[in-house]
């Protein structure tokens, strides 16, 4: 019985290493199968991958040359800016030129006048002072600018030393 019991044993133990052996395979080829599906799944996402980044290269370089046209342009607006700025800057320097001429003429003018005007203004008190004393000793300081106006003779001498004085400068001459 003994016998029978260890071979029984043993037909068991065959039986059990049979199925252990038969277990281990069958996991094998599933590890196996899940293995290449594993293998495929990630084949198929690094692919996936590859796209999306071939994607984005193309959405980089399609973003980079619109910001370089974009640069570009506003390059270009601020050249033709920056030249109106300068034209309206070289208009506006000749302008303030012209009026700094005008104003030294101006100047000057006066400087070559003022002798002959502090003269004629010497002649004009020399031939009114007269004319004044009597109208204020008479009249009073109000009738002094009507007498002045009333006297007929004196008028023409103004007219004809002012008008004597204007034409004859080079300075005014070029002014006008």
């Amino acid at each position: 019985m003994v016998s029978r019991v260890s071979g029984m044993i043993r037909d068991s133990e065959s039986r059990i290493l049979e199925k252990v052996d038969h277990t281990d395979q069958t996991a094998e080829l599933r590890i196996n199968s899940f293995n290449l599906k594993y293998v495929g799944a990630v084949k198929e996402l690094t692919n996936v991958q590859k796209e999306r980044h071939t994607l984005f290269i193309m959405d980089v370089k399609k973003l980079r040359e619109d910001v370089i046209l974009k640069l570009q342009e506003l390059r270009d607006d601020m050249v033709r800016e920056v030249a109106v700025v300068q034209n309206d800057y070289a208009t506006l320097y000749k302008e303030v030129d012209i009026i700094c001429d005008a104003v030294t003429k101006y100047v000057t003018l006066y400087e070559t006048l003022s002798p002959q005007i502090t003269q004629l203004s010497t002649i004009d008190n020399q031939q009114f002072g007269e004319s004044r004393t009597v109208a204020r000793t008479a009249y009073g300081s109000l009738c002094t600018t009507t007498r002045i106006h009333s006297q007929p003779s004196l008028h023409p001498q103004l007219i004809n030393n002012l008008i004597r004085l204007t034409p004859s400068h080079p300075i005014s001459s070029t002014l006008f």
